[in-house]
């Protein structure tokens, strides 16, 4: 198996360490599950009223002091890598400097680089959650390891065999918990600690917790809430309707396992395949998403309400794996032109140029 597959299908760009200023986060790319008996916001395709008829919910949860200054991590394949597999952690300051390495990924028997890749910065800066790579019994396994943010204690947070396969890992508001998915099986939560592993849904990907403690995921008809306390890798998903395609929607679910909400609602006839890449606003309020293109059509970036009303696209924009600025003022996104950004409206778009051929990907920032 090539290791970068366990790597969540992650986009890549390129750039250089020259054009680390204002660099914004990709979010995670991927696929999972959706049921016909979760309630549905308005479908995608569905023209809706910029006036909201349901309240979104007021966020409740509250956020430790952030300690230090801002800062991007982010997984790169640095300078001598011969496979854009070989990924390590790197940190750098919003304006370019001071970019400094934490981790160094160590070589199986057969000479290959073990890749790291999705860093999550917590909120307070503190500490780093990131996808580790290693080879086993032949086959390759990913679980999640943690870090000081300047790299030292590191140390495995995930080591169960239900975890094994973790992608794209997410921190509550409060730093205390961690959401990841992992494959087509789910999206989990565990404490920040290692303990307490908790399977909430039975497929889904890309999670991303806002700060009114709910979780934003993609996934494809079939998904349900897993019962409190149920933790079944093999958990049974939705088998697709006969002729219809592996598309994905947006939901969100509580924490808590509550609540599961359906946003968007693709049908075969759209031109795009599938929603993915959901991403939190900071206030909680709003999610930025893209689509998967059909036939030469590219990704579309949109916006939506947390109560699944109001869904209009980014200006004019095209792209994936968009995510927010720590203000909530610009939108990172990329595209084919490389790594971009721009206002919430879609104008005022910065390109950041590549220069160096260093493989990026996986960044956040807070």
């Amino acid at each position: 198996m090539n290791p970068l597959s366990l790597l969540s299908g992650r986009h890549w760009a390129l750039f250089s360490t020259s054009s680390l200023v204002g660099l914004a986060a990709l979010s995670a790319c991927g696929g999972g599950g959706s049921g016909a008996s979760v309630p549905t916001a308005t479908p995608i395709g569905t023209p809706v009223a910029t006036s909201t008829s349901t309240p979104v919910p007021t966020p409740t949860a509250t956020t430790p002091p952030v300690t230090g200054a801002a800062l991007l991590v982010f997984a790169m394949a640095p300078d001598g890598a011969t496979d854009a597999a070989q990924t390590d952690i790197f940190a750098v300051n919003p304006d370019g400097t001071n970019l400094r390495r934490l981790t160094t990924g160590i070589s199986d028997s057969a000479g290959n680089v073990q890749p790291n890749g999705s860093p999550a910065l917590s909120p307070n800066r503190s500490q780093v959650v990131y996808v580790a790579v290693s080879s086993s019994g032949g086959g390759s396994q990913s679980q999640l390891r943690i870090m000081n943010v300047n790299g030292s204690n590191n140390r495995l947070l995930t080591s169960d065999a239900n975890a094994n396969g973790a992608t794209s890992p997410t921190w509550s508001p409060d730093g205390q918990r961690i959401a990841f998915s992992k494959g087509n099986d789910g999206i989990f939560t565990v404490n920040a600690d290692g303990s307490n592993l908790r399977q909430l849904t039975n497929s889904g990907s890309n999670p991303s917790w806002s700060i009114g403690n709910r979780i934003a995921f993609n996934a494809a008809p079939g998904v349900q809430v897993v019962a409190t306390g149920t933790l079944n890798k093999r958990k049974t998903r939705g088998v697709l309707p006969p002729g219809t395609s592996a598309y994905t929607d947006i939901y969100t679910v509580g924490a808590d396992g509550s609540g599961l909400l359906q946003l968007t609602q693709r049908a075969q006839t759209d031109a795009g395949l599938a929603c993915i890449n959901p991403s939190w606003s900071p206030n909680g309020q709003t999610l930025v998403f893209n689509s998967i293109p059909g036939s030469g059509i590219p990704a579309q970036l949109y916006l939506i309400n947390a109560n699944g009303t109001n869904r209009r696209t980014l200006g004019t924009l095209t792209g994936t794996d968009a995510v927010w600025s720590p203000d909530g003022n610009r939108i990172a996104y990329s595209s084919e032109a490389g790594l971009s950004t721009a206002n919430t409206n879609g104008g005022n778009v910065t390109l950041l140029n590549p220069a160096d051929n260093f493989f990026v990907d996986d960044t956040d920032w807070r």
